[in-house]
């Protein structure tokens, strides 16, 4: 099962299971990328003990996974926008020169970037 990159799979094959007493787990942590040793598992557990133990954790993991998603998209959206703002400033720098290419192309791309630069500076503060 996997839900916002949080791993957890749970195996109750019956919970009438009458035969021999089986008990088998392996745990890992995905996160750090290693094998967790020493871990207890109870022997009686059922799927309502198990979930009630572990929702808290498994709302923490999840929550966590969203805020990381989230600000990285976030990231990649903002960056993207101001890529756009640059290229369409420099397209028009590029055609106000080509309109009149006696003005000095670097003043003309410093006069269109000015207050762009300037309502980056005002974010910031």
């Amino acid at each position: 099962m996997e839900l916002y990159k949080a791993y957890r799979y749970i195996v109750l094959l019956d919970d009438n299971y009458n035969g021999d007493y089986i008990e088998s787990y392996y745990c890992y942590d995905l996160f750090n990328n290693k094998q967790l040793d020493n871990i207890f598992i109870e022997p009686n557990i059922n799927l309502k003990t198990l979930y009630e133990k572990n929702l808290k954790n498994l709302n923490n993991n999840i929550t966590n996974s969203i805020k990381d998603n989230f600000n990285t998209l976030l990231f990649l959206l903002l960056k993207r926008q101001h890529e756009m703002v640059l290229n369409d400033i420099i397209d028009a720098s590029i055609k106000k020169y080509t309109d009149n290419p006696s003005e000095d192309f670097t003043k003309i791309l410093m006069s269109n970037l000015t207050p762009y630069i300037i309502s980056l500076i005002k974010n910031v503060e």
